[in-house]
């Protein structure tokens, strides 16, 4: 019999940017038999960068350390968009703009993306350390 049941499915992938420069992050979602994903049937998907994972923030904290998020307006300097393509709506690409990215102090933050289902259930993806490398112009 298992001691332990882990219903964390989220995957550490970590992700190095460099500042000033348009960041597009395009991922192809497969299920565990390596089929695509309708991402179509979901509601919502989330991405953020933040200084430290120590802060159980909400968005509109002040003290929350978000650098990036997809819940900014489309004329925040925090704004990252996403859209669903691919023939079987199986590709999602999150994209923040050139100009957003310069706003960025290179470092090491952190980041996750999250989904959310039809059923309005939220399950955390991807994680990690998102590298912001300097750049020359900016």
């Amino acid at each position: 019999m298992a001691n332990a049941l882990n219903l964390d499915v989220s995957k550490r992938v970590d992700i190095t940017v460099r500042r000033g420069d348009t960041m597009k992050l395009t991922l192809e979602i497969k299920d565990s038999g390596s089929e695509p994903v309708d991402l179509s049937t979901y509601s919502d998907f989330r991405f953020e960068v933040r200084t430290d994972d120590l802060e159980d923030a909400v968005y509109d904290d002040s003290e929350a350390g978000i650098i990036l998020s997809t819940e900014d307006d489309a004329s925040g300097s925090k704004y990252v968009s996403y859209a669903v393509s691919g023939t079987d709506n199986e590709k999602i690409t999150f994209t923040c703009s050139a100009a957003n990215m310069r706003g960025v102090a290179s470092g090491l933050y952190v980041y996750d993306i999250e989904a959310t289902n039809s059923s309005s259930e939220v399950q955390t993806w991807l994680y990690g350390i998102f590298k912001v490398n300097e750049d020359i112009t900016v």
